[in-house]
Parts: structure tokens; sequence; C-alpha cells
């Protein structure tokens, strides 16, 4: 007996019905949806197409068949596109715990209020997908949804499992000495970044930024380098030297020229120090 959504079983001779939703009601797609249908008996066996088809135990008799047939299921892991940004989700309450928050405006620059967002979860990434609810509704579903990366949340070394999107910090060999941050969706290195970084001048200098043009224009550089500073919180920060105009403008959009020195590595003598030990 096949049983729907519901429970209650579906009869021998029934036209297509709709079951249920795989959301919400509020739900801003309304293709998720899942249409069982039920075929007559068969005097003779058809031949299965190409189509997804899920049989029931009575397929063992040719002459029954049912099919489960997904209809408009697109997006079911979320759009493979969508962009991520870096957000510390979880902050310090007075009484001492964590408590989630989220952004105040989407990326067009709508205020996100109660009955303005849809928050889901990418099964991709494993990461929180949020849905400007005007954006969508405009037809603007391109920047409509975004994915939320903690970027303090970063695992070390081969700790890291190969599903989603992480951050992996790599240190240094020697202290003082270049380190690098990479963005690893499902095991694979798609953007990665060199970072030194000297605790006793509290300096920092991002080197190289690297991403597969694959998965460029959709955040992971700038959550990157949000790791990288997340790891040195409140030093002076630079870079080495910015040549083209469209690297100058990464990093004036992600915020990180307005208080950092663009072009002019600031090295310190321990990060020297480090250079000569290496060599």
């Amino acid at each position: 007996m096949l049983l729907a959504a519901d429970g209650q079983s579906v009869s021998d001779h029934t036209r297509p019905v709709e079951i249920g939703a795989l959301r919400p009601n509020e739900s801003p797609d309304p293709k998720w949806k899942v249409i069982i249908r039920r075929e007559r008996p068969l005097k003779t066996p058809r031949r299965r197409g190409r189509e997804n088809t899920l049989l029931c135990p009575r397929a063992t008799c040719p002459r029954y068949r049912t099919r489960v047939r997904y209809l408009g299921v697109v997006g079911e892991f979320g759009p493979e596109n969508v962009r991520v940004r870096p957000w510390l989700r979880q902050v310090p309450t007075p009484s001492g715990g964590l408590a989630l928050q989220y952004p105040r405006r989407c990326l067009v620059g709508h205020e996100l209020g109660p009955r303005q967002v849809w928050v889901g979860w990418h099964h991709v990434l494993r990461l929180p997908l949020l849905t400007c609810r005007r954006c969508w509704e405009h037809g603007d579903r391109g920047r409509a949804e975004w994915c939320l990366a903690d970027p303090t949340h970063q695992q070390h070394g081969e700790q890291t499992e190969p599903l989603g999107l992480q951050l992996v910090a790599v240190p240094p060999p020697v202290a003082a000495a270049p380190g690098r941050i990479e963005v690893r969706l499902d095991g694979r290195v798609v953007t990665d970044l060199d970072v030194a970084l000297c605790g006793i001048c509290r300096r920092g200098v991002v080197e190289h930024v690297r991403t597969d043009p694959r998965f460029r224009r959709r955040g992971l550089a700038w959550t990157a380098v949000a790791a990288a500073r997340a790891r040195g919180a409140g030093y002076s920060w630079s870079t080495t030297a910015v040549s083209e105009s469209g690297a100058r403008k990464f990093w004036e959009v992600i915020g990180f020229a307005a208080d950092a020195e663009l072009g002019h590595a600031r090295y310190c003598e321990h990060m020297r120090a480090a250079w000569d030990h290496l060599a």
C-alpha cells in the first residue's frame, strides 16, 4: 500500500493529486510540490522511460504499477549560485548566553522586518539561507537569497568533513610566517588566501587571494578575508601590491580599505625573521 504525506492510502483509480509541500506555506517557491500519480492496471507491461520513477512493492506484478513523479522540484537543495556573506550569527547576551542575530538589510538594501525575510537552510552549503520577501516578489531572485557564514567558525588541518562550505585555517610552519585560510566546498578548495599575523606587533598582512573562476562573484573571497581578520581582531592591516582596478574595487566593496592600507605591506621585524628562518 502506498501512503501519502498525510498518512492516508492512495486508491488504485485516482487522478494526480497534490499531497503537500516540502516547505511551509509561506515558502517563496511555489514549485516545491510532490505529485503522486496512480495508474490503472495494465494488461501489458510498459517500458520504463527515463523519468524519475519509483515503484511500490506491488510493482512485482507487471499489471500494477505505481509511479511517483517529482514535478517541479527545482532548487530542492537551494540555488547553486547563491551568494555567501560573512556574518557573526551568535552574539553574547547580558545574561552570559548566545543569541542568534540576523542582518537588518538584504543585499539590495531593503529592511528585513519580522515578515520581510524567510529563514531556511541550504543543504549543499550547510549554511542558513535567507530570502528577502520584497526582492523575491519584485522578481530579483538572483539577489533575493543569500547564505550566512560565521567567519569565526574555522576548522583546523584534517579535522574537516568533506561536506558543505567550511573555513579551514592552515597554520604557518613558523610563528609570524604566512599561513593560509581556505574555503572548501565538499572538501575541495575553491578560495584561499595567504596571511601573515604577528601577535606581538599586532599586525596582519594579506598577501594573495585566489578564487576558482567558476565560483567568483559569490562572496567566497569576502568570507575568507573576514575569517583572516577574525583571527587578528584589533590588528593593523595592510595588503601587498594591488595593481588591477577590479582588485582595488573588491577591497573597497568589502570595507577592507576603510581601516587598512592597500598596496603597502607593513611587515614587522618578526615577519622578516620568519622569512629568514624559512630561507
